[in-house]
């Protein structure tokens, strides 16, 4: 007994799917290049280290400061700097009575700093006023100050000169993300450390308030710690705000000290807003410490790149499904006419669902959302479309059948384009996408056909065509539905009229009935039923018809 050999004992659905697959990957392949290229960022400048703080101890030595007072003065200001990193840090010292003396000018010196802590020694009165303006010329003729600014300055504003771009970006949708913060521009922290235990005796007090105020507006701020002598109401004037100022017993001045280095240590790390929070980016690869923003496609180039990659799926799935199916009819594989119409429609379809997803995507930024809509209507395109070539498909269902195949596709492109990202990413899930819509379209031609006719070439070559309202013609032309060597252009005809099968040739018309065969040439046709009952359950023909048919 010879066994049936035939591309038709493959379901058509899985026919249909590998073609598809088969198409939808070449078609990504040629549409590649769209997406290929460097990937356009904006480099930010990495934002240097706030600008180190200069600090100027203005310490009271009057005559009431003697004993373990000033010893522990010292003790404390020797740990202040102790723990200060002279290396990008500078110190200078001011001691006072009824007069004032620089002991140390701005310096690094650590050790200097400490000598000068543990040499000075006065005694008398008090004032305010000299040790502030002592405080404000160091400050005002260290020239460093000034060229530490400008060189912060201008790296700040280069930074905000990028951020201004990439919020432009962001406004028209280059970049995902909310708009960045611009950074502020920050100056040497210019700070003074005030130590009294007492009240100015030897001038106005408005005298060192009024010379306070000139330090403020010039940018220098001002703690200050006494004693339970001082007058902490004339202090907080002075200093501008209560919370720097720190009044204490003589047995807690060292407490007073870490407590104040806590309050300006918090104050100094202070961070930038982090502006890069919420837009997708990566480091510079040459270790500069740059950061690289990461910028979306234009939206020409993502119009250009949805709606040309769409049609070029489309394309690859019609002319390679209406291939198979040529093949499946015996029918030559490229009819120049009817690819032509194929390159036609499926073109028009193709950058018709691409520019609806991209149209969904703009009102809908995710790109999933987008993709499924785009996928759905290009499912539904290509099943309607493929319902012209292949016979009787119902166009109904066809597209019911593209859009859930462009639905199941869009999801199985997704998986693989987020395991597998860029070129491979896209070339797999193009074919599941052709997999799933071919898929669709082949279970829709069996699942709802009712009555076909199973074209019997020899025991070895056969295939199937469905019956319906739309005729199938038999022939040797490229028109007709099913070729027949050398038997003329529309040989015969089938049709089905109020549920009856037609047949019409040379010889006349006829109504056959599911089980009934005819010849047209050398070829024979047998008219299957879902309720004829055959060998398999694709080719239900009458058992005895088969196996005469098997044993030829």
């Amino acid at each position: 007994m010879k066994s049936l050999n035939s591309i038709d004992m493959i379901p058509k659905s899985v026919v249909f799917a590998v073609v598809a697959a088969l198409g939808c990957f070449i078609a990504a392949l040629l549409a590649e290049p769209l997406f290929l290229g460097k990937t356009p960022t904006i480099i930010i400048p990495q934002p240097p280290d706030p600008p180190s703080p200069y600090f100027v101890f203005c310490i009271d030595d009057s005559g009431s400061m003697s004993g373990n007072k000033r010893e522990d003065v010292k003790d404390a200001a020797k740990e202040f700097i102790s723990t200060r990193n002279l290396e990008k840090e500078k110190i200078g010292i001011v001691v006072f009575d009824r007069t004032s003396q620089v002991h140390l000018p701005l310096s690094k010196d650590k050790h200097r700093a400490l000598s000068a802590i543990d040499s000075y020694r006065l005694g008398g009165g008090t004032v305010f006023s000299a040790p502030l303006q002592d405080a404000l010329n160091l400050f005002e003729g260290e020239t460093e100050i000034t060229q530490i600014n400008q060189t912060y300055r201008d790296r700040i504003e280069e930074i905000n000169k990028a951020i201004g771009e990439v919020n432009q970006l962001i406004e028209i949708g280059r970049i995902k993300g909310k708009e960045m913060e611009r950074l502020l521009p920050q100056t040497v922290p210019k700070i003074v450390l005030f130590f009294t235990d007492g009240q100015p005796e030897h001038e106005p007090p408005q005298l060192g308030l009024q010379k306070a105020q000139e330090l403020r507006e010039k940018g220098i701020k001002i703690y200050a710690i006494s004693t339970m002598d001082g007058d902490k109401n004339y202090l907080a004037k002075m200093t501008g705000d209560a919370s720097q100022v720190y009044m204490v017993n003589d047995a807690h001045i060292k407490d007073a000290f870490k407590q104040m280095e806590q309050q300006i240590n918090a104050e100094l790390s202070a961070a930038q807003p982090d502006f890069l929070r919420d837009v997708p980016k990566k480091q510079t690869a040459d270790g500069s410490g740059d950061i690289e923003i990461i910028i979306g496609t234009s939206r020409t180039k993502q119009i250009l790149q949805s709606t040309v990659w769409s049609m070029l799926l489309c394309l690859g799935m019609c002319v390679f499904i209406v291939i198979v199916q040529n093949l499946l009819m015996r029918k030559p594989l490229f009819i120049p006419d009817q690819l032509a119409t194929l390159c036609i429609g499926g073109a028009i379809g193709g950058l018709l669902a691409g520019f609806c997803g991209d149209t969904v995507f703009q009102i809908i930024p995710i790109v999933f959302i987008g993709r499924l809509v785009g996928l759905c209507i290009l499912g539904a395109i290509l099943a309607y479309a493929m319902s012209f070539y292949i016979a009787n498909l119902d166009r109904k269902w066809a597209l019911i059948g593209g859009v859930l195949g462009g639905f199941l596709g869009a999801i199985g492109f997704q998986i693989f384009a987020n395991a597998l990202s860029g070129t491979s990413g896209r070339l797999l899930g193009a074919a599941i996408l052709g997999a799933c819509i071919g898929a669709m379209i082949g279970f829709v031609e069996q699942f709802y056909r009712n009555v076909w006719l199973m074209v019997v070439y020899d025991p070895r070559n056969f295939t199937q065509v469905n019956l319906g309202s739309r005729a199938i013609t038999v022939g040797s032309g490229t028109s007709d539905t099913v070729f027949v060597k050398d038997v003329g252009t529309k040989a015969a005809t089938f049709l089905m009229v109020d549920s009856e099968i037609r047949f019409a040739d040379a010889n006349g018309t006829q109504t056959l009935r599911a089980g009934d065969s005819v010849k047209v040439g050398s070829v024979e046709f047998a008219v299957c039923s879902k309720n004829v009952v055959g060998i398999r359950k694709f080719y239900p023909m009458k058992m005895s018809r088969a196996r005469e048919l098997m044993n030829k």
